[in-house]
């Protein structure tokens, strides 16, 4: 798994999350201490899925829980996941985006931001 820190300007930084490889009852132990480390100072978390090969109910619970932790503390979750990927599929099935805002791409991340400043 691979991280990308970007820091945003002013008093609101973004933070990316790159994840690869599989998000299931393995892994999700180990991607929730990652992300409880998340600085505080963070007010918009985004977890790029986008080179994620498998995604299973322990990593949709850890999904919605990183969202309800963020926005105890005014933050937001951005979950990127292409559109035909197995990942995307499993959040799709699952309503996902009723909750939290999902993206097919970083680029498009960075255009909705920019569309809303």
């Amino acid at each position: 798994m691979d991280e990308h820190s970007i820091a945003g300007g002013g008093a609101s930084p973004t933070q990316v999350e790159r994840l690869t490889g599989e998000i299931d009852i393995a892994t999700a132990p180990q991607l929730s201490r990652r992300f409880s480390a998340v600085p505080n100072t963070v007010s918009t978390l985004i977890v790029d899925l986008s080179e994620v090969t498998f995604l299973d109910s322990a990593g949709i619970q850890l999904l919605h829980q990183l969202h309800d932790r963020l926005r105890t503390r005014d933050a937001e979750l951005i979950v990127v996941s292409p559109p035909g990927t197995s990942p995307r599929r499993v959040l799709d099935l699952t309503a996902f985006d009723a909750r939290v805002t999902l993206r097919d791409s970083l680029p498009e991340v960075w255009t909705a931001s920019q569309a809303s400043s």
